[in-house]
C-alpha cells in the first residue's frame, strides 16, 4: 500500500480546498465593496442595504458543508468591519449572524438531501435558510438595536415589520439568483474536481456546522427571553 501517494493526494486536496475557499472569501468581499450602501430594499429601514455576498458563500456550503459557510461569513465580515463598515463590532456580529443563519441552514439541508435529489435539497435548504435568517434577524434586532442605537425597545418593535420585509426580500433575491446559477456553477465545480476534495473531513464539518447553528438558536432564544424580562 502506497501511503505516501495517499498523503500526497490528501495534501493536494486540502490545498485546493483552501485556495477555493479563499477565492470565495475574496469574491464575497468584492461584492460587498461594489454594492456597499447602494441598494436599500425597504425605504423605512434605508440603513439596511442589499449585497449579494450570501450567493457566493452558499456555493462554498453546497460543496464543503455548513461550517465552510460560517468560516467565509466570519472572514468576510471581519474584513468588511476593518475596511468599509462604520458599524464596528456590532455590525460585524450582525453580519456574521445574518449570513450564517441563511447559508449554514441551506447548506445543512442540502447536504442531507444531496444523495437523493440535489435540486430538492437546494430548494428546501434555501427556503428554510430564508425562514431562519428572517426569524433570527428579527430576534437579534430586537435584542441589539435598542442598545446600539440607544433607543426604546418599543421603537424597535415598530421597526420590526420593515426589518422583516427587508430580510424576506434579500433572502428571496438570493434564493432566485442561486437557483439560476446553480446548474452552471456546479457543473464548473465538478469539471474542476473541486467537490472531490477532502471527503473524509466532510462529516466532521457537517457536525460542527450543526453545533454552531444550534448554539446560535439557543443564544438567540436566551437573549430574547432576557430582553422580554428587561434584563438587558
Amino acid at each position: 500500500m502506497d501511503f505516501s501517494s495517499k498523503n500526497g493526494s490528501y495534501s493536494g486536496d486540502r490545498t485546493r480546498q483552501m485556495v477555493f475557499i479563499g477565492m470565495l472569501c475574496a469574491i464575497a468581499y468584492i461584492s460587498i465593496f461594489i454594492f456597499n450602501g447602494k441598494i436599500p430594499l425597504v425605504p423605512a429601514v434605508s440603513f439596511l442595504t442589499y449585497d449579494p455576498k450570501d450567493i457566493v458563500i452558499i456555493f462554498g456550503g453546497f460543496i464543503y458543508g455548513p461550517f465552510t459557510c460560517f468560516v467565509i461569513s466570519f472572514v468576510v465580515a471581519f474584513f468588511e468591519m476593518i475596511t468599509i463598515s462604520k458599524d464596528g463590532i456590532v455590525g460585524f456580529i450582525m453580519n456574521v449572524i445574518a449570513a450564517s443563519a441563511f447559508t449554514c441552514t441551506a447548506a445543512f439541508i442540502y447536504k442531507i438531501n444531496k444523495k437523493y435529489n440535489k435540486i430538492f435539497g437546494a430548494v428546501a435548504g434555501l427556503f428554510l435558510g430564508c425562514l431562519a435568517m428572517t426569524g433570527i434577524m428579527a430576534a437579534w434586532n430586537y435584542i441589539i438595536t435598542p442598545v446600539y442605537l440607544n433607543m426604546p425597545r418599543e421603537a424597535v418593535v415598530e421597526m420590526l415589520p420593515a426589518i422583516t420585509l427587508f430580510n424576506i426580500l434579500k433572502s428571496g433575491i438570493n434564493f432566485a439568483v442561486i437557483m439560476i446559477l446553480y446548474a452552471p456553477l456546479m457543473k464548473m465545480v465538478k469539471s474542476l474536481k473541486i467537490s472531490e476534495a477532502v471527503e473524509n473531513v466532510k462529516k466532521v464539518r457537517i457536525n460542527i456546522g450543526v453545533i454552531q447553528t444550534l448554539l446560535l438558536l439557543v443564544i438567540t432564544v436566551i437573549l430574547v427571553i432576557l430582553a422580554l424580562l428587561k434584563k438587558i
